[in-house]
């Protein structure tokens, strides 16, 4: 279906670096923004801390993405599956194009209606919390990128399948039983 190519792996590998920097910048503009204009900290401070978190997330993003593809390629290999990481690339970033495009959104215009939506609700910064965790717009973002990141989920099956060369049946242990397994350990870190 698609050539093997060095091209075709870095806009792979390219795609899901760009979606990693559209969700720092997202969470980086979103406290930036509403913290400078509530005056809480120094400015210096507030965009040392953003940096901070940008680098954090964008390095959080990248390390569960290579997570999951040496587990998917763990899982492969346990229901026989022949064949590597690079074959998986080259079919994996044709799958996150919808989340490109949909935190390409996010970042464009949603971010700006959710800080206008939170600092006219939250004059007092010590209601930012509870006023985000109410906000419309913020519960939309975080179910469209769920919904964004199942299809993704959907489309790793069928990468799996002709990378791995598995049947779609045990591509689908490949895929679930891996990301099960994180979903598991992230309720159990959160619960702590």
């Amino acid at each position: 279906m698609f050539n093997n190519s060095r091209l075709l792996k870095l806009f792979s590998l390219s795609i899901i670096f760009v979606i990693a920097v559209l969700q720092a910048q997202f969470q980086y503009k979103l406290a930036n923004d509403i913290l400078l204009q509530l005056d809480v900290t120094p400015k210096e401070i507030t965009e040392t801390i953003g940096i901070v978190q940008w680098m954090f997330s964008m390095l959080a993003y990248c390390g569960v993405w290579i997570l999951i593809f040496v587990l998917f390629y763990c899982a492969s290999i346990l229901l026989d599956g022949d064949g590597s990481i690079p074959q998986f690339l080259v079919y994996i970033g044709f799958g996150f194009i919808p989340s490109l495009l949909v935190r390409s959104y996010n970042l464009l215009y949603l971010l700006p209606v959710i800080v206008r939506d939170v600092l006219r609700e939250a004059n007092d910064p010590s209601l930012i919390g509870k006023v985000m965790q109410q906000n419309r717009t913020i519960q939309s973002v975080s179910t469209i990128n769920l919904a964004t990141d199942a299809l993704v989920c959907v489309w790793s099956i069928f990468c799996v399948a002709k990378a791995y060369k598995l049947s779609y049946l045990n591509s689908v242990y490949a895929v679930i039983i891996p990301l099960g397994c994180l979903y598991l350990l992230r309720v159990v870190f959160q619960s702590l």
